[in-house]
């Protein structure tokens, strides 16, 4: 079944991914301009030292505004708004429920491929930001900048678990968001209004983000940028509960209400008439 589900997935949604593609090109490419205005900014270089790669990766997987709150979880909602009506729209939703023992292992079913698109999301992510700054010539090797690698190194953590970190929890915060992306669409039964909520909520985040440092810190999004973290101080917000533990604990937490969110609500609805409604 999940085998299915992926090959479907991908089959069906090919141009989606071209789309999504072409615009973290863009988004690669504006991250390489506004990462080196903020190391300027911030004065985190010295004697004119180029920035590498991972300069570039760290500083655009925590920078909040428009990467973290906007482009980022906007893609992905794009990307798996439909996840679960468009088997509705496509008529699969009655023939493959007919052949699972219930609604709750098709919603696992469900789960366990946005997991894997979260993998999978961060696997582009990664893969066509480094391409595109390595075809502009910027260095692999070199001295590290970057508050996170400096801040880790001098408490003796490892260059790779902070780059475990700072993964996982991107994966962690953008599952969660996938969840909620999910959970809207059960609700409104619209792909294309949860997205433009999605959108509307990005734009809530900005303002906030400037606004409000007490109620950012409140919001799911800003859990999963590890940057921000008091842990960082001075370039973390400085409150003393937005800690990476608290947050890490604040996205398994929210994950989980959401599944239960959604698997209630999925097994409460007729899926006949949504069938025909769709």
């Amino acid at each position: 079944m999940l085998t299915f589900g992926l090959w479907k997935w991908f089959r069906m949604k090919y141009i989606r991914i071209l789309f999504i593609l072409f615009t973290l090109i863009l988004v690669s490419l504006f991250a390489r301009n506004q990462v080196s205005e903020y190391f300027s900014l911030a004065e985190l270089t010295y004697n004119d030292s180029p920035l590498t790669i991972p300069d570039y990766l760290m500083g655009m997987l925590n920078m909040p505004q428009f990467f973290m709150f906007f482009a980022f979880p906007v893609l992905f909602s794009i990307l798996i708004a439909d996840l679960i009506t468009d088997d509705f729209e496509e008529g699969y939703a009655l023939f493959i429920l007919a052949r699972l023992r219930n609604r709750t292992q098709y919603i696992i079913n469900k789960l366990t491929l946005l997991l894997v698109t979260s993998f999978f999301y961060l696997f582009l992510i990664v893969l066509i930001s480094v391409i595109s700054w390595w075809t502009l010539g910027t260095p692999f090797n070199g001295e590290t900048f970057h508050y996170i690698f400096i801040s880790d190194s001098e408490v003796g953590i490892p260059t790779g678990i902070t780059w475990i970190k700072v993964f996982s929890f991107f994966l962690l915060g953008i599952f969660s968001h996938g969840l909620l992306t999910l959970v809207i669409t059960q609700f409104t039964g619209k792909p294309s209004l949860t997205i433009g909520l999605i959108i509307i909520m990005a734009f809530i985040y900005n303002g906030l983000y400037v606004a409000s440092q007490n109620s950012i810190a409140l919001l799911p999004l800003s859990q999963y940028v590890v940057g921000m973290h008091n842990e960082y101080e001075p370039f973390g917000l400085p409150i003393q509960y937005f800690n990476l533990i608290n947050s890490y604990l604040y996205l398994i937490i929210i994950s989980i209400v959401l599944i239960i969110i959604l698997v209630i609500k999925f097994k409460n609805d007729d899926l006949e008439s949504n069938e025909k409604s769709n």
